[in-house]
């Protein structure tokens, strides 16, 4: 038979009143709050659920971040694309109006070299000196 001296028995339940009133302030806080997770303690499940949606929120927003900058990228090439295109329709003109003889040889050469030049500061003219991130080369 197993004897609880009296300071024991009291020593034991005061601890346990302590445990009660413990639990009772956490959930009078969560009442109060009216969060059932205070700390991550609390509900462990929850908490890495919490993480989980807060990363993918954050993956979400890179995500959208990036498809912003693709779409402008597209953009510009779209753009630079087309440029391209009219510059070798003029020079497909340039060269029918080379082969024929309405154009005297000097004409020819002058007109065709400087029709020919792509014009700084267009689309086209700064294909080559600008990256698709926009900055230029190094």
């Amino acid at each position: 038979m197993t004897t609880i001296t009296t300071s024991a028995f009291y020593e034991r339940s005061s601890r346990a009143l302590g445990d009660l009133r413990r639990q009772a302030e956490s959930l009078q806080g969560s009442i109060g709050t009216g969060q059932r997770l205070l700390r991550g303690s609390d509900d462990p499940v929850g908490a890495a659920q919490l993480r989980s949606l807060s990363r993918e929120g954050s993956f979400a927003q890179i995500s959208t971040a990036a498809g912003v900058r693709v779409s402008s990228d597209l953009a510009l090439t779209d753009s630079a694309l087309s440029d391209f295109s009219a510059y070798v329709t003029r020079i497909k003109e340039l060269a029918v109006q080379a082969a024929s003889d309405t154009l005297t040889t000097s004409q020819r050469g002058g007109k065709i070299a400087m029709s020919t030049l792509p014009v700084p500061g267009t689309p086209l003219g700064e294909v080559s000196t600008v990256k698709i991130e926009g900055s230029g080369w190094s």
